[in-house]
């Protein structure tokens, strides 16, 4: 909410690695043939490079760029690894307080619709976070675009306002993200057949209306679209 703006301003640079094994009950096709070499066998999957923090008192970001040890596998069946952008957050913060008056002003530019969910709670946050790489089950076939299919594809830019802690409104507009801004989307590009950039025609837009509540605990209801 408040930018990345919290705190000190330090270099803050993390890395996130992840392994994982996989076991499936059937691991064989119907002619007998081993579906997965990788099977009951631990492996490195990926691993994440974080930048974020603080720039200034109102200005924050949140940067993440990742590498999948078994992005896809070649013609010959071997496993090739992939570099590629993750998600980015940039943001510019403003807070009024008056005597009756709490208010927040935001904006964002990001490349993932509802990553820039404050509250961890939209699609972009949600279970499963991950799943595995070198699993012969198949993830299902129809989603909501907001689902993964634009992260990472696109640039957004948007406003966010917050008053008195309990109303929230956002709206955000969607273009492709090449030209200048194609840093957002490395890793995609036409013609490539595991990574192809996707093309949006014009502005798309993204909103979002939240209703928030404190008494100790935290409750938040929202609607988007």
């Amino acid at each position: 909410m408040n930018g990345y703006t919290f705190g000190e301003r330090t270099v803050a640079v993390a890395v996130m690695a992840m392994l994982d094994l996989t076991r499936t009950k059937l691991n064989h096709d119907a002619s007998g043939n081993v579906v997965s070499l990788k099977d009951g066998l631990p492996i490195f999957d990926s691993v994440s490079i974080f930048l974020a923090g603080k720039i200034t008192d109102r200005i924050g970001a949140f940067t993440q760029f990742s590498y999948s040890n078994y992005d896809h596998q070649g013609s010959n069946g071997q496993w090739i690894g992939h570099w590629a952008s993750d998600n980015m957050d940039f943001r510019y913060v403003d807070r009024i307080i008056g005597d009756a008056n709490d208010l927040i002003l935001g904006t964002t530019l990001h490349n993932n619709p509802t990553v820039q969910d404050v509250w961890n709670g939209s699609p972009a946050w949600s279970y499963p976070y991950i799943s595995s790489s070198t699993s012969t089950v198949a993830s299902l076939q129809f989603l909501p675009i907001l689902e993964g299919t634009l992260a990472q594809q696109v640039v957004g830019a948007g406003g966010y306002v917050y008053w008195n802690r309990t109303l929230y409104a956002e709206v955000s507009l969607y273009s492709t993200a090449d030209g200048i801004w194609s840093f957002m989307s490395k890793g995609d590009k036409a013609g490539d057949p595991n990574h192809p950039q996707i093309y949006l025609r014009g502005q798309n837009p993204y909103w979002r209306l939240a209703l928030t509540h404190e008494w100790g605990l935290f409750a938040e209801l929202s609607v988007s679209g």
